[in-house]
């Protein structure tokens, strides 16, 4: 008996086409791609079993992004956020502080001629 995902789907035209720019970008990573093509079978009445074999990953994937963009929709936790590289977030004075701290205990001289 085929599963039948409890989160359907319907789109808003704004969202259509959202991901579908999303669905054809190749400056996008493939994982933003592919979850947005997951998205856009969902309410074509594709079952989480053919979306994954038409896109190739495990059913369990495609289930998590079904419920996560019902859930969501468009948040940028779901999409954009992941895509945005890491960034430190030190001053130069955070940096000059840690420097001070790390200095005392930093081999002296006299420890490298022993």
């Amino acid at each position: 008996m085929p599963r039948i995902s409890p989160f359907q789907i319907e789109l808003t035209a704004q969202e259509r086409g959202e991901l579908e720019s999303r669905a054809v970008k190749y400056t996008l990573p493939y994982y933003q791609v592919l979850r947005a093509k997951m998205v856009l079978y969902a309410p074509q009445g594709l079952s989480n079993d053919d979306i994954a074999r038409c896109l190739d990953t495990r059913r369990e994937v495609v289930s998590q992004w079904r419920k996560r963009f019902f859930e969501e929709r468009l948040a940028e936790r779901s999409y954009e956020a992941m895509a945005k590289p890491f960034e430190w977030k030190f001053t130069r004075n955070d940096l000059a502080q840690l420097m001070q701290r790390l200095a005392p205990h930093s081999p002296t001289e006299s420890a490298l001629a022993a």
